[in-house]
């Protein structure tokens, strides 16, 4: 899905006081023959028409202000567009404000195909303030339910608010088949519209990679645009490369392992390199073996299928750090627990995502890529299943790992911490300013935070660490670091 603007709010005021003081002036029209929807809502003119004395006075001032208004600020913004007109009331007091408006809409459009005028009773307005111009606008509106956007506490929570309302419009604009949006904030938080969008772009994701009706269940919104002078192109461009990052990742964690084993790990990884502009390398079995990778080999014996470990570069020529960031992403591409085995209800079942990590992983250093941010970043992802057929390996097995260091396994289903123990110890050879690895490793870590949070363990010092809580604040992936206590 693409994000981008379509207009350009300039501040020349509109003849008439009926609707808000602002003309649409087009940086790009929109396609020719269109519809255009404007949704009118009556309590924007309650200030102006007296519902007490609905006299032909009234009614025909009303009808010839609003025709100005079409005149001066429609028409001019969205050229030759077919439109469609909605205005709704909600009861028989409010219906008089839909005559003079309907009848202004005729008279100057005729009764050709040039308009559709539609009346919609307890169309909903009380809760939905829309605006639609091009294909749609949806307006932010302070105060406006579903779009409260009211200021909380903290910048990142009205942040998450407005995602989950922009969220909660996505129904309804999926429900009637709408595909393309332009959004317009109008309330008095700056810059609301790209959580907003990034809320409906996060919602609009489907995994129907192998289903016979996927066409058919597919979402229509297919285009968002944001409408808003105090947001720059290339913060626009920004949110696009990070939604870009958040779909890839998802649909690398959606893959089954009969379609992403290890080696389609490690070729989707370097698919995503090309596209990114990121290094890839990728070791097969024997180059695991020749570097003495036991922990990883280990866990691999029961598998028909060979390991993989795959080495991601990113390096910006004004890379800002010295030495390399260093991103490890478990890659268990399948855990039935080995010997050790998982029951299959709401456990072995979800298997196939034990390599989210690695996902995670792809993401980051795609979106550094994409983004050209001036750093250095290496990412690491050892690749295998964990199943108990052929030499699987067995509790009480004592593993030579890639350091050199021995490991009694006890129990084949950690096979996570084998993995990553190798990775961990490749890692130093780079003389890393900092490693961050990331993991599905433990039940544990859910049944203590559950979907609320993510549970880390490190020993960084406190600025790096306060800086990483900082930045999950602002995206919404809150950090709880463990143990609580000494």
């Amino acid at each position: 899905m693409k994000i981008h603007t379509l207009l350009r709010l300039s501040k020349k005021t509109c003849a008439g006081p009926l609707l808000p003081e602002f003309r649409y002036a087009m940086t790009n029209p929109p396609p020719r023959k269109i519809p255009v929807y404007l949704s009118l809502d009556p309590d924007i003119f309650k200030g102006y028409f007296n519902p007490q004395d609905p006299a032909p006075l009234y009614k025909r001032q009303l009808s010839h202000e609003f025709e100005q208004y079409i005149m001066t600020c429609i028409r001019p913004a969205t050229r030759d567009s077919r439109f469609v007109f909605r205005i709704s009331y909600r009861n028989d007091q409010e219906k008089q404000f839909a005559e003079p408006l309907i009848f202004a809409i005729r008279r100057h459009f005729g009764e050709g195909k040039a308009v559709t005028v539609s009346t919609f009773e307890k169309f909903k307005l009380r809760t939905y303030k829309l605006l639609f111009l091009s294909l749609v606008v949806v307006m932010i509106c302070q105060g406006a339910v579903p779009f409260i956007l009211e200021k909380k506490e903290a910048g990142y929570q009205t942040d998450e608010a407005i995602r989950k309302a922009g969220n909660k419009i996505l129904g309804t604009i999926n429900k009637h088949k709408i595909t393309s949006i332009t959004i317009q904030n109008v309330s008095e938080i700056p810059r609301a519209a790209l959580p907003f969008a990034e809320g409906i772009v996060m919602g609009n994701y489907q995994f129907l990679s192998y289903k016979k009706d996927a066409e058919k269940e597919k979402h229509s919104l297919k285009q968002i645009h944001i409408l808003d002078e105090r947001i720059s192109k290339s913060e626009i461009e920004t949110l696009q490369i990070i939604l870009d990052a958040v779909y890839l990742t998802r649909d690398l964690v959606n893959m089954p392992v009969n379609f992403l084993n290890a080696t389609g790990l490690a070729n989707a990884i370097a698919k995503a390199g090309k596209e990114a502009g990121f290094k890839t390398e990728i070791f097969n079995k024997a180059k695991i073996t020749a570097l003495k990778m036991g922990g990883l080999l280990s866990v691999n014996q029961g598998s028909v299928d060979p390991p993989t470990f795959t080495i991601m570069e990113y390096k910006a020529k004004d890379a800002v750090n010295k030495k390399p960031i260093v991103l490890i992403g478990k890659g268990v591409v399948y855990d039935t627990g080995g010997l050790s085995l998982k029951p299959t209800g709401n456990s072995m079942d979800y298997m196939k995502s034990d390599m989210a990590g690695a996902a995670t992983i792809v993401g980051a250093i795609y979106c550094a890529a994409k983004s050209k941010l001036p750093l250095h970043i290496i990412g690491l992802v050892p690749a295998t299943d964990n199943r108990p057929g052929f030499n699987a390996f067995a509790p009480g097995d004592v593993i030579t790992m890639h350091n050199g260091m021995t490991v009694e396994m006890l129990n084949s289903d950690a096979e996570g911490r084998m993995i990553l123990g190798d990775a961990l110890s490749f890692a130093r050879q780079y003389k890393p300013e900092l490693v961050i690895d990331a993991a599905t490793l433990t039940g544990a870590a859910h049944r203590a935070v559950g979907d609320f949070a993510i549970a880390y363990m490190g020993t960084a010092p406190d600025d790096v660490k306060n800086n990483l809580e900082e930045c999950g604040r602002e995206v919404y992936e809150r950090l709880v670091e463990f143990p609580l206590w000494e």
